[in-house]
């Protein structure tokens, strides 16, 4: 606001800060209007984030329904569907990996409960969360890029104009039978301490790691009318996937098991 008298500006009020003369009431009635604007301007892009990730939301809900029930639905999905994909894996690795925490916490917790236990008296009452989970979702993730890289390599290697967010954006919707086995697996872990809680955390992700590369090669191949490499392809994606999954057992998940022994 600006005085007519004396040019002072200023941001509010009836009267003149520095030389007291009133402002009019088309004056006043302007400010208050642009302040109302300013305030609207501010709030508009809060509301409208929260629409979109409702929007977002609901938009994944039916696209995982959908796939749910028909995985082969996920080949018709384009590079826009890639987030999706990616928050499928992401899902599948946080429910598998929470199994696994309450599976091995529920055993620790029988363990030193037992009155033939030998932990001391100083051994904590349940298994750090936050260092396991993060070491446990690291592990999974890289069993998933395994498989990814067991679709990947033979597809590239057979020299077909397939792009990787294309392979990337199927893989992670193929992946979304088993999120709904992982929610199964945490839940079992939850309330179970018994072998079958492993069982399914090994099932859910050895299955999607074998089959998904497998179905991509061959889907992308006879797609291109080149059913000759599906048989080699295939064979190829599978020894890759067993070979790093090997390498992973071998290497990280031995030295985290070992960890897990330290804390006991």
């Amino acid at each position: 606001m600006k005085c007519s008298n004396c040019q002072n500006e200023q941001q509010s009020g009836k009267f003149c800060e520095k030389c007291g003369t009133p402002f009019d009431e088309k004056t006043t009635a302007a400010e208050v209007h642009r302040q109302q604007e300013q305030v609207a301007a501010t709030q508009a892009p809060s509301q409208n984030g929260v629409q979109n990730a409702q929007n977002f939301l609901q938009n994944y809900w039916s696209e995982f329904v959908t796939i749910l029930k028909n995985p082969t639905q996920s080949f018709k999905r384009s590079d826009q569907q890639l987030v999706s994909g990616i928050i499928s894996l992401v899902l599948l690795a946080i429910f598998v990996t929470l199994g696994f925490y309450f599976w091995i916490n529920g055993i620790y917790k029988e363990a030193i409960s037992s009155p033939f236990s030998l932990a001391s008296s100083e051994a904590p009452s349940s298994l750090p969360f936050f260092e396991l989970f993060f070491k446990g979702i690291f592990g999974v993730i890289l069993f998933l890029a395994v498989g990814l890289a067991g679709a990947i390599v033979p597809l590239l290697l057979s020299q077909k104009s397939i792009k990787a967010t294309t392979l990337i954006t199927h893989y992670g919707l193929l992946s979304i039978p088993f999120v709904a086995l992982g929610v199964l697996t945490m839940l079992i872990g939850l309330i179970g301490s018994g072998l079958f809680p492993v069982v399914m955390m090994l099932a859910t992700i050895g299955l999607l790691i074998i089959s998904a590369p497998i179905t991509l090669i061959t889907y992308h191949l006879t797609k291109q009318n080149e059913t000759g490499q599906t048989v080699y392809a295939s064979t190829a994606g599978l020894v890759i996937t067993v070979l790093f999954a090997y390498l992973i057992v071998d290497n990280y998940v031995s030295s985290f098991l070992e960890g897990i022994d330290g804390i006991v």
